[in-house]
């Protein structure tokens, strides 16, 4: 892919995110979330680190979402991915790299978070998974060490 090519899916790669950006403040601002974020504290960020954590290597990485994933792309003849239509083009720039997806992950986090209860709880949930992970990476590194 040419350099202007990646520049063009890289531009608008940013126009979709401050688009649902401004979709997810209107979201928040609508359920009454913009309170809650004024009163975010420090277990509150470690919360939505940690689930964005984990989301975003879900979507990165993990083999349960290897569908979606392969679902945007399609196998060259030389065994190379490469998007095939022009919307998989844009949800394969956002999911190429885990620091872009970090940055997405974070936005859809922080929005189910402050949206309510049930959002807290699904946030939650993957802030627990974000912590086992964590802990399963420690424990690997420290078992290696002795090896």
């Amino acid at each position: 892919m040419s350099e202007r090519d990646r520049s063009f899916w890289n531009f608008t790669t940013l126009i979709v995110f401050v688009a649902l950006l401004v979709l997810s403040i209107h979201l928040i601002r609508n359920a009454g979330g913009m309170r809650m974020l004024w009163l975010f504290n420090w277990l509150d960020l470690v919360i939505v680190s940690l689930a964005t954590f984990r989301l975003a290597h879900l979507l990165t990485y993990d083999k349960i979402f290897g569908f979606v994933r392969h679902f945007f792309l399609e196998e060259s003849r030389e065994g190379d991915a490469k998007p095939t239509r022009v919307g998989s083009r844009v949800v394969y720039e956002m999911l190429e790299c885990l620091w872009c997806t970090g940055i997405w992950s974070a936005l859809i986090v922080v929005t189910a978070y402050l949206l309510g209860i049930w959002g807290q709880f699904i946030v939650v949930v993957f802030a627990i998974a974000g912590a086992a992970a964590i802990l399963q990476i420690i424990t690997k590194a420290l078992m290696h060490e002795r090896i």
